[in-house]
């Protein structure tokens, strides 16, 4: 009897020693797997939504053309669009979405089914209003500083300047390129002491345009918009004069700035 218990304590100890324990519990098993780096957890969905919204926001921002507009928010039925334009006019599908269910399908089903003619208002006037050089009236007189007792007929003349809209508050529309346009005016001076005196004068005449920071801006060797003159670039930039002149009427002085005879008080702007 004292055999047969001392046997099945045995076989006990056995079977113990051979099967496998108890799983390890949940929290211990987690706990293990972070010491390690391994993690299921999932990373927190309005985080990721807050990061896509404020991307998308950037985009649609910078976007510059009824195309890119669309193309961001609905890139695969825009395509669609313009594929079935091209082919002679979008035919509308006879299966409408219920109207009163505001899911992304009616959403783009509603940006596929855009009047044409309203794109075509809308980037008409968006392109009106993009940076480019456009034709202002520039006054002589606070052009150049001209002196109280003398002004110019016309008083004004026509030269183009950049001016627009850019896609970015932190950008301003700016000149990237300046030619010189050369005007022939009446200078008067008072008290009259003679006759009105044809002089030429050259302006600045902004041939493109570009969005810049106000950083760029601030590099900007030109002076522009109100007051851009050859002056303003340094002595590397500018080209010799070949044909410089000796004599120049009176009340005119030869400007190396402009290589050409201009008022004698015409003076060199400074920069800011």
């Amino acid at each position: 009897m004292h055999l047969l218990g001392c046997f099945s304590l045995a076989c006990s100890l056995l079977a113990a020693a051979l099967l496998p324990g108890p799983r390890q519990a949940p929290a211990a098993a987690s706990a293990f797997e972070s010491g390690l780096d391994f993690s299921d957890a999932e990373p927190d969905a309005g985080e990721a939504k807050a990061y896509a919204g404020k991307d998308l926001e950037e985009q649609l921002r910078s976007v510059s053309s009824v195309d890119e507009l669309m193309t961001v928010l609905y890139p695969e039925y825009w395509k669609m669009y313009k594929c079935q334009l091209r082919k002679g006019g979008w035919q509308h599908n006879r299966e409408q979405p219920n109207p009163n269910t505001r899911t992304e399908e009616t959403i783009k089903f509603a940006a596929a089914h855009y009047n044409a003619e309203i794109l075509k208002s809308i980037d008409n006037e968006w392109r009106k209003t993009q940076c480019m050089p456009r034709e202002v009236c520039i006054d002589v007189g606070k052009e150049f500083g001209a002196a109280t007792n003398t002004f110019f007929k016309p008083p004004c003349v026509s030269v183009y300047r950049c001016g627009g809209c850019c896609n970015s508050e932190g950008l301003q529309c700016m000149n990237a390129s300046t030619s010189y346009l050369s005007k022939t005016l009446f200078e008067i001076t008072v008290p009259l002491s003679q006759g009105p005196k044809p002089v030429t004068i050259s302006f600045a005449n902004h041939t493109s345009c570009r969005c810049m920071s106000k950083l760029d801006v601030h590099r900007q060797v030109h002076s522009i918009i109100r007051r851009s003159l050859p002056a303003t670039l340094p002595h590397c930039y500018r080209r010799p004069c070949t044909n410089r002149l000796k004599h120049c009427e009176q009340g005119l002085s030869f400007s190396e700035e402009v290589c050409r005879c201009v008022p004698s008080y015409w003076k060199r702007p400074h920069m800011n």
